[in-house]
């Protein structure tokens, strides 16, 4: 006989699910793996323009972001992951993904959970995960709860 099945207050219950990985947004132009920052962008935004009583969460399941691809890069860079980090958000290649999970998390019934993923380790990082939340909510603190880092259920 199978145990039963428990559920908690805090289990979290969504009208849409949406899970996507491995855009390893990263490099310089001309050493890009991911190109389709502006058509990604758009389809977040469409995400956020659910009707607003439909409870909506994005999953992006690890290598979100690449310090791989990032020049000088090591396997694990604690010293530089933030420079690195920053300067992909800032990539206009990128931007517009970033911009549009800003605007995702400041929706009401919309939430956001990033895994880790092998090309994005120092997420781990507290001053990494500080500054990896501040893009991801706009820099809005009352946005935060909208977004789940699940960094020690990395996929195998």
């Amino acid at each position: 006989m199978a145990p039963p099945t428990v559920h908690t207050v805090s289990d979290p219950e969504f009208d849409e699910l949406y899970v996507i990985s491995d855009l390893h947004m990263g490099g310089k132009a001309g050493f890009q793996l991911f190109n389709q920052g502006k058509l990604l962008s758009r389809w977040i935004d469409s995400l956020a323009a659910v009707p607003a009583a439909k409870r909506v969460a994005l999953v992006i399941n690890g290598d979100m972001v690449d310090f791989l691809a990032e020049p000088d890069a090591t396997y694990f860079d604690p010293r530089g992951a933030v420079n690195k980090l920053n300067r992909i958000a800032g990539d206009s290649a990128f931007k517009p993904v970033f911009d549009s999970l800003a605007k995702f998390t400041g929706v009401k019934n919309r939430h956001l959970v990033v895994t880790l993923g092998n090309h994005d380790l120092e997420l781990m990082l507290p001053n990494v995960q500080t500054q990896f939340l501040s893009l991801l909510t706009g820099g809005n603190v009352r946005n935060r709860p909208r977004v789940t880092l699940d960094l020690l259920h990395s996929r195998q």
